[in-house]
């Protein structure tokens, strides 16, 4: 589902003008991009909006994605010093480093929480030998 979006026209509308990398750091784009697929096929779950050189940004690669070429690299590392010149990732300097965004998902979205259990798809197949609930008697790191 990862890319799924990325094929729907309201994907397309939304990026209408949008450098790449400019929607992987908008929160906003981020909510939304993330989100359409989900409205359109009424999954319970979504993988954020991203791309994979975003790190890259991070830590001071000088790039920009090109539409029809792909990655771009202003000045490719050749050498130590280049290594050298490289800044160590941190959430303050990633360009989508976690942001509150001012809209939520829709409410047709099922909320989520990192903590509560997942719940299985209507349409997921049943088990009558389903396992036992884990339980855990210390508090996880």
């Amino acid at each position: 589902m990862r890319q799924a979006g990325r094929a729907l026209p309201e994907y397309h509308k939304v990026r209408e003008g949008v450098p790449m990398l400019t929607a992987c750091a908008t929160p906003e784009l981020i909510v939304e991009i993330t989100m359409q697929p989900v409205r359109r096929y009424g999954v319970d779950a979504a993988i954020f909006f991203s791309d994979i050189v975003v790190p890259l940004k991070a830590i001071g690669i000088d790039l920009d994605i090109k539409p029809g070429v792909g990655p771009v690299v202003a000045d490719p590392i050749r050498d130590a010093k280049g290594l050298g010149a490289l800044r160590p990732s941190s959430p303050a300097t990633s360009p989508t480093s976690p942001r509150p965004s001012r809209r939520s998902p829709p409410s047709s979205a099922p909320p989520r929480s990192s903590d509560s259990p997942a719940r299985p798809s209507p349409s997921a197949p049943t088990s009558s030998r389903a396992a036992p609930p884990r339980t855990t008697t210390a508090p996880r790191p």
